[in-house]
């Protein structure tokens, strides 16, 4: 995030154990220079959940497919969210002493 609280260089990728991950280069345009705030993270989650739609997780006997796309979208969104809380933290601590 910049100072002024936009979102830049936004990088996705799902994937992990037998699948290979893959980038998201059109949901990383659609979060470039966005506002850092809780519409960011629900359009991120939102689009997330659409766009692996195309994701296709290696086989796995205990867990289904929709589960580890729902799970790779709330993660993703997770860290976007943790990530904008600790830049306002940091920001307002600079204003506050």
């Amino acid at each position: 995030m910049e100072a002024s609280g936009r979102l830049r260089r936004i990088r996705l990728a799902a994937g992990g154990g037998k699948t290979i991950p893959r980038r998201y280069p059109a949901a990383e345009a659609r979060l470039e220079n966005a506002i850092a705030d809780e519409h960011a993270v629900r359009l991120l989650h939102g689009m997330l959940h659409g766009i692996l739609e195309d994701y296709a997780p290696a086989p796995d006997p205990f867990l289904s497919d929709e589960y580890r796309k729902r799970t790779a979208a709330n993660v993703a969104a997770s860290h976007l969210w943790r990530a904008i809380r600790e830049f306002a933290q940091r920001e307002e601590g600079k204003r506050c002493c």
